[in-house]
């Protein structure tokens, strides 16, 4: 956090060059090993023939009403060797692609057998004067093909129990989806009156531009059937909410001055979680609506707790420095969209879950959409997660895929907690988290769950604000022993990698700690010592505040930044306030130190960017400037901004720092391998002009690694982290740090160039927002007046021109 007395500046627009050139597109086979015709071609073809055999034998057995499809599950070499477009002019309708090269394809018969016939000629051998077989590249890349099956269609949850027939479900079915959406909308009509024929009801739908989906209650002796429905793509049970358990606090309402509300122009936020409690003094005064989606869960209040402490720390985001400050002074407006209602168990707990007769995808885009267009609410937070659903590669949930289609056609932030694992409570000896504690962080098992593997939301992990636990009296306790130091991860947090590898959790906030007691040999369930206070739903009993820990707690206090900058700069799209969030962050040396030994990329797999600042977020400082841009780029196009560096900048001795952070909200479909319609990435180049960077990007082809005449020259400033790990996500920083007086050579002026690659996207353009960041540690070097003024001057001789 910057020294309080430094003078704030707004941050500065971002000059850029004038150029948007065309860009070549290269298409076609990627390379894979030849092999042998003959063999390999019949091959294919036994397992084509098995596969209709199967097909057809199914017909006197299949249901009636629904139309059969022909199922081809192909293992190829590698994800995207074949092109779609390849697929298409062989008559094949491609459904779905995993980053493991198998691929799900739509067949009918006489398409299948003009495919046959392809193989055919290519298990002849090359003709006359000819190298290769025919249709080689197409068949050499197929490894195998068979049908897609019943334990195919077996979600994840759904394979770990056993099915009882006269047991009544709660499934969640996918259906293919071909593009077309009339014709998914008469498929999902059969299956339907299938279901209802046979004891079941389809509770809820869902048909989007790409997915299909129906809600289905129904007796276990049904699953059979639907897991043989060529029609269906996933049988699963839903996801349902993990939450924590707290403590209390003593002050009471009359220790504190009367609350006012926010102004009426403030920016709205919204808890999607438990309810909230409207009536409590600190919430009140800045609650607006709360609404229970569906209706049917009834009365939006809180009745558990975990939404009301979620929104407190969302509204104030450090209720602790509130209470010692004795100031609750609320800036922007607390919305409540409450999804989940407590069911009692046979044992008496208390347990939350979701709605039977509603679509979680529903669920969030009803709650969004409706307090997105009813109170124009752009920030939301969902500290919701499945602990049984952790992400281990290969596609996201529908759950994570709503949320970011959701964020990019509304235009809004999205803040998930990355969930939490609890260790000393999973069977492991109580002492293990003290002993093992950070590299068991890293463990596959403590990965990201759902819906934290969202591309485009803000995913938050945890960092412990406290190791100082607190005996039964209040007082120290040497027998107490916290897990984590201070500003390290927590020993809960889940970390990543995310989607296709790439850097989840984004940012990293304050969720808690945990404490091994040695006198008991256990892990504490509480110790309100190193845990967060919020505020307690069951305030009528007086106890106005209460302890907690977790990332859903850690998450709010991002949603309370990404609604700060909203405040300040009510224009900005959400990829701004994503750029300017990261760029404010910094993983505390404290936890760097402590990740590093476990490999270069911990921390950023733990932390992700680091903790935000909001100061540093808000603002800008005559040391440090944030230079800021918003714009959209054509698919293979680049753009080129100018960064001006001061003479005060490059000759003033002392450590300098220039970052770059990009956002951006490409469409997404689960089913594809590349689950980004469009990628990004940027290079940060110095000691070239203008038109030499523009001739060096004219002939980079679009998803090369390397820039030729670039690369691995002085010329590419090396950014940490590098290309590979942060060109994998919606959200990239890197970071350049350097000494030494740059050569003059290099010039007073960088380049950053930005790229985008279209993946699968039919889209014409994509947005995006970027922040550069220019600091020099010597706070004394007034950088903002130089790189205005050299802004200024470049503005009139454009003017001029």
């Amino acid at each position: 956090m910057p020294n309080q007395d430094l003078r704030r500046h707004e941050h500065l627009a971002l000059p850029r060059a004038e150029i948007e050139p065309e860009r070549k597109r290269r298409r076609g086979f990627g390379p894979v090993p030849e092999k042998p015709f003959r063999s390999h071609g019949g091959s294919l073809n036994q397992q084509i023939e098995s596969t209709l055999q199967q097909f057809q034998l199914r017909s006197p057995v299949r249901p009636r009403g629904i139309d059969p499809k022909l199922l081809l599950r192909m293992s190829l070499e590698r994800p995207g060797v074949v092109p779609e477009e390849e697929w298409v002019r062989n008559g094949l309708i491609l459904l779905s692609e995993d980053r493991d090269g198998a691929t799900v394809l739509l067949a009918s018969e006489p398409e299948l057998r003009d495919f046959r016939r392809k193989l055919g000629a290519y298990q002849g051998g090359p003709r006359a004067d000819r190298q290769y077989a025919p249709h080689a590249a197409l068949f050499n890349a197929i490894r195998q093909v068979r049908e897609y099956g019943p334990e195919d269609r077996k979600g994840r949850l759904l394979t770990e129990i056993e099915i009882a027939p006269a047991q009544t479900y709660v499934l969640d079915l996918e259906l293919w989806h071909t593009g077309n959406v009339e014709s998914c909308r008469q498929t999902l009509a059969q299956v339907e009156a299938f279901i209802g024929n046979n004891g079941g009801r389809v509770a809820d739908r869902y048909i989007g531009n790409s997915v299909c989906l129906a809600r289905v209650i129904c007796p276990g002796s049904l699953i059979h059937h639907l897991l043989q429905l060529e029609a269906v793509a996933t049988v699963d049970l839903p996801p349902k909410p993990t939450l924590t358990v707290a403590e209390v606090l003593q002050p009471t309402v009359e220790d504190f001055p009367p609350i006012s509300r926010p102004p009426d122009g403030a920016p709205r936020l919204c808890v999607i979680d438990s309810g909230i409690a409207s009536g409590h003094p600190m919430l009140g005064p800045a609650a607006g609506e709360a609404r229970s989606i569906p209706t049917t869960l009834g009365s939006p209040i809180d009745d558990d707790g975990h939404g009301t402490r979620v929104a407190g720390i969302a509204l104030y985001q450090d209720i602790g420095e509130c209470i010692r400050l004795r100031q609750f002074s609320p800036h922007l407006w607390i919305l409540s969209a409450k999804v989940t209602d407590v069911e009692i168990s046979q044992l008496g707990e208390r347990i939350q879950k979701f709605p039977d007769e509603k679509l979680i995808p529903n669920q969030m885009r009803e709650a969004i959409e409706y307090f997105h267009h009813e109170h124009q609410c752009r920030i939301f937070n969902i500290s919701l997660g499945d602990e049984r659903l952790v992400y281990t590669g290969g596609k996201p949930s529908i759950w994570a895929w709503t949320l970011d289609d959701l964020a990019r056609t509304l235009d809004v932030v999205i803040v998930v907690s990355s969930g939490n694992l609890w260790p000393g409570q999973n069977g492991d000896d109580p002492v293990y988290p003290l002993q093992a504690y950070p590299g068991y962080l890293l463990r596959p098992e403590n990965r990201i769950i759902e819906p934290a593997t969202a591309a485009i939301p803000l995913t938050v992990s945890s960092l412990a604000h406290s190791a100082a636990p607190r005996g039964s009296d209040g007082n120290t306790d040497l027998s107490l022993r916290a897990i984590a130091p201070e500003n390290s991860p927590s020993p809960f947090s889940r970390t990543g990698w995310g989607i296709g590898d790439s850097l989840k959790p984004d940012l990293c906030e304050y969720g808690g700690n945990l404490v091994y007691w040695h006198s008991a040999n256990i892990v504490q369930s509480n110790n309100p010592g190193v845990e967060i206070v919020s505020l307690n739903h069951d305030y009528v009993t007086g106890r106005l505040f209460t302890w907690d820990k977790g990332t859903s707690l850690a998450a709010p206090k991002v949603a309370h930044l990404a609604a700060h900058i909203l405040s300040s700069y009510p224009a900005a799209t959400a990829n701004l306030i994503r750029a300017l969030i990261s760029s404010s962050a910094t993983i505390p040396e404290t936890a760097e130190n402590l990740l590093l030994p476990l490999g270069n990329d911990a921390c950023f797999r733990v932390c992700g960017y680091g903790k935000p600042d909001t100061d540093l977020a808000l603002y800008s400082y005559d040391h440090r400037v944030t230079l800021f841009a918003e714009n959209e780029l054509p698919g293979d196009r680049f753009h080129i901004y100018e960064i001006p560096l001061p003479d005060v900048f490059r000759t003033t001795r002392g450590k300098r720092k220039i970052s770059v952070t990009l956002a951006f909200d490409p469409p997404t479909r689960h089913t594809r391998k590349d689950y980004l319609g469009f990628g990004m990435k940027f290079w940060l180049i110095r000691g070239k002009t203008l038109p030499e960077v523009e001739y060096i990007f004219r002939k980079q082809q679009p998803g090369e690694d390397t820039v030729p005449g670039l690369s691995n020259t002085s010329y590419e400033c090396t950014l940490e982290p590098r290309h590979r790990l942060r060109e994998r996500g919606t959200l990239q920083k890197g970071i350049f740090e350097f000494l030494q007086n740059p050569r003059d050579a290099y010039g007073d002026t960088y380049y950053l160039v930005i790229q985008c690659k279209r993946n699968w996207s039919e889209e014409e353009r994509q947005r995006y927002a970027v922040a550069v960041v220019i600091e020099h540690f010597e706070q004394n070097v007034d950088l903002y007046v130089a790189i205005q003024q050299r802004i200024a001057a470049r503005a009139r001789v454009r003017v001029r021109r």
